[in-house]
């Protein structure tokens, strides 16, 4: 993840401008993590929603980033 950048957003107020992020990527469920290429578009099949477990999200981020 060294080549990565994180960006968190804290989104449990649900407040207007919350919801405004939300609808960009049209996020559904909560927790959800996205993932852009570096002209922010959104990497296709990389989204993941809802709980992973440490080594599946280990090996979905091998698949991302080779």
């Amino acid at each position: 993840m060294g080549r990565l950048t994180l960006l968190q957003a804290d989104v449990t107020a649900n407040a207007p401008v919350q919801k405004i992020l939300l609808s960009r990527p049209q996020v559904m469920w909560l927790p959800a993590i996205l993932f852009f290429d570096s002209r922010d578009n959104e990497i296709p099949g990389s989204r993941v929603t809802g709980f992973i477990n440490a080594a599946d999200f280990s090996q979905h981020l091998r698949k991302l980033a080779p």
